[in-house]
């Protein structure tokens, strides 16, 4: 068996599908850092600088943009359950095709073995 055997193999799999994971937090906590920022900051709500007109008591003022903000949001939380759902079909599909293929091998292999023991003569006569 080729150094690392199975338990590489296995490894190498999980470690794939780590970073594979990896990079999809990491561009989400991105997101939601900039937004996080963005909501945040006290231009957007209006703390420094004149408020263009004065909002009544408990309302958002206008001009903070956070209907776009929550527009934003909405639409990255929808792209990354999106690209999560489609790349776990994937990933579905490629384990039935892997699978198919090692039932495949296994029935050429037993094949392969029943022609040598066929072709063998037998001792003894």
């Amino acid at each position: 068996m080729a150094p690392g055997g199975i338990a590489g193999k296995r490894l190498g799999t999980s470690f794939r599908r780590l970073i594979s994971w990896g990079g999809t937090i990491a561009l989400a906590a991105t997101v939601l850092a900039g937004a996080g920022f963005t909501w945040a900051s006290p231009r957007a709500w209006g703390v420094i600088g004149p408020l263009p007109q004065q909002a009544p008591a408990g309302t958002i003022p206008p001009g903070t943009k956070l209907g776009f903000l929550f527009a934003v949001l909405l639409v990255s939380w929808g792209a990354f359950f999106a690209y999560s759902f489609f790349m776990s079909r994937r990933q579905q599909e490629l384990r039935k095709e892997i699978e198919a293929l090692r039932r495949h091998l296994e029935a050429r292999e037993r094949q392969a073995q029943q022609t040598q023991s066929e072709r063998r003569p037998t001792s003894g006569a």
